[in-house]
């Protein structure tokens, strides 16, 4: 059979957008390793090396690595999480349609990898005219716009199961700083040294300061787990 004159070119193209994408790793690794060196720096003059350790040079090279071997895992691990609870799921879903009208699913604004903005999946936890979409006010304990399905499935979490197609899709991993809402972020900022910093890399279902710090909305709870999400971002590795 006769190979298609166009067949070359298009192979040109598909070359030149691989190299592209790698091109744009190894720019991005290098750009978080730049900065994770100033917030080192930083952080050491003002509290000593003992509690900052230098950044090992080999880790910085082999960041663009270890975020392809990263993606990979997230999408295997993720795809066959959804696959085994998708009962769980299904069961979700019903109960937050029978707690009160409305979708399922609830659409959220969040800032992602490199600050920009991506929109993350979560179960529908209020009443629908009380939902925010921009997330502009926090959730208080007692919240009236929350329903009774809602207020479990906040306090067990469950209310994010919905990301892991967030993951799947590479807006997020499995294993990073939360994804902030962009008011927030804007406001956090401005009064926090290094706050944008957890923008280096992709947004994850849990993180090291969920994991090590409680849930909370002030401003001293953003300084704690801002201080884990550097924590995670300078140490992670295929195993972290």
């Amino acid at each position: 059979s006769q190979v298609p004159r166009c067949s070359g070119a298009r192979a040109g193209v598909e070359l030149r957008d691989v190299e592209q994408r790698r091109e744009q790793r190894r720019e991005r690794g290098h750009r978080r390793a730049n900065a994770l060196h100033e917030i080192v720096a930083d952080l050491q003059a003002q509290y000593g090396p003992a509690h900052y350790a230098r950044i090992d040079t080999r880790v910085v090279q082999q960041l663009p690595k270890q975020e392809v071997v990263k993606r990979l895992s997230d999408i295997v691990l993720a795809s066959l999480i959804l696959v085994l609870i998708t009962p769980v799921l299904l069961a979700i879903a019903i109960g937050v349609k029978l707690s009160s009208p409305g979708p399922a699913i609830f659409r959220q604004r969040r800032n992602g990898l490199d600050g920009e903005e991506i929109i993350v999946y979560k179960f529908r936890s209020m009443y629908v005219d009380q939902c925010d979409a921009a997330a502009t006010r926090l959730v208080q304990k007692g919240d009236p716009r929350v329903t009774r399905v809602g207020a479990f499935i906040r306090k067990t979490s469950i209310d994010e199961l919905p990301q892991l197609w967030n993951v799947v899709r590479g807006d997020m991993s499995l294993v990073g700083p939360r994804p902030e809402r962009e008011h927030f972020v804007t406001e956090l900022s401005q009064k926090i040294p290094y706050y944008n910093q957890r923008h280096l890399v992709k947004p994850g279902l849990t993180g090291w300061a969920q994991i090590n710090y409680r849930y909370g909305s002030t401003f001293e709870d953003s300084v704690r787990k801002l201080q884990y999400d550097i924590f995670y971002i300078k140490n992670q590795s295929l195993l972290f």
